[in-house]
């Protein structure tokens, strides 16, 4: 940008450094802002925009502009991102309808495949929810974030067994490697630990963890009933 201050995609990508690691609501805002007026047709900007708008609670103005980055380019990262603004405001039919349009030409496309499974979990479809997230932990060579959603939906579902072998799994894969804490957040929340849940979920807070991971449908009750973490989501001006 210093050496040209009206390059859109240097905009959109500083805009999401700003919102994806410094949480930094107002600059990332600003950026994606700048980078649209500078190329209204940056759909992936448009899509990371909704995202940051669903998370500060303005949920229409959000769904605005996911319909619009699908209306500009039906890229399956476009169409899927939207699908997460839909997602994370609760229109889990909408969410599902554009994930199923991804796949249907991209079936093996993960994001695609643990969102509409998701989806399918909080409707209460658990073993059509289980399968969709099966599959995208084996596309996903079982990284520690698909696991962790496995494990949730496994819990909920009262498959305790299978959500404690995935507790094992993510605590044999963290000898070797980084496990972010919000993987073992969304299996004991699953599990209907929620003390153990929130001591991980302080764990991710500190690690810096992303935005997306706090405001969820899928573990967002964690948070709403329990006052240190509402105290958490305010110092961070998100909305339960």
């Amino acid at each position: 940008l210093q050496l040209d201050g009206e390059l859109a995609t240097a905009h959109a990508a500083l805009g999401l450094v700003r919102f994806g690691d410094d949480w930094n609501w107002d600059m990332a805002e600003t950026h994606f802002r700048r980078a649209l007026e500078l190329d209204p047709d940056l759909a992936s900007a448009r899509v990371h925009y909704s995202w940051l708008l669903v998370l500060l609670g303005r949920e229409e103005a959000a769904l605005a502009e996911a319909d619009r980055a699908v209306a500009t380019w039906r890229a399956r990262f476009v169409v899927t991102g939207a699908a997460l603004a839909y997602f994370m405001a609760n229109r889990y039919d909408e969410a599902i309808a554009l994930c199923s349009e991804c796949l249907d030409v991209h079936p093996d496309y993960v994001f695609a495949l643990y969102l509409r499974g998701q989806c399918y979990h909080l409707k209460g479809m658990h073993p059509t929810a289980q399968a969709e997230l099966e599959r995208a932990a084996e596309l996903g060579n079982r990284a520690p974030f698909y696991l962790g959603l496995l494990g949730k939906s496994y819990g909920e579902a009262g498959r305790r067994d299978k959500a404690l072998a995935i507790v094992a799994e993510l605590d044999s894969q963290q000898q070797r490697q980084y496990v972010a804490p919000h993987c073992y957040v969304y299996v004991y929340h699953g599990l209907g630990e929620r003390e153990r849940a929130l001591l991980h979920q302080e764990d991710a807070y500190r690690d810096g963890g992303q935005p997306l991971n706090y405001l969820s449908p899928y573990i967002r009750n964690l948070f709403s009933l329990d006052p240190t973490h509402r105290d958490r989501l305010r110092q961070m001006r998100l909305n339960v």
